[in-house]
């Protein structure tokens, strides 16, 4: 599986995402599939139990989502990532 470089990265990455693509490729990066169920596309975990993330992809500015969406699902990407990390660590 294709993880995120250093956090560094993904610090970079949350000032530039701004469309739901960019989101749902972020989220596959962190292991989460597309699940069909609910009013918006949902995201869950393959491998954490974590909440599933909700990425709404309808807008008509070419997929572009508001900043309080992008922070929202953001936040919850960096857990994703923050669990991995955990996870490494406790291998090595």
């Amino acid at each position: 599986m294709k993880l995120l470089k250093p956090p560094a990265q993904s610090e970079a990455t949350h000032w530039t995402l701004q469309r739901a693509r960019d989101l749902e490729e972020l989220a596959k990066k962190l292991g989460r599939v597309l699940v069909d169920r609910g009013k918006h596309p949902n995201w869950e975990s393959t491998h954490f139990k974590l909440n599933p993330v909700s990425i709404p992809n309808h807008s008509k500015n070419a997929g572009e989502v508001s900043i309080g969406v992008r922070n929202s699902v953001l936040a919850a990407l960096k857990h994703d990532l923050d669990c991995w990390e955990r996870e490494f660590a406790s291998e090595g």
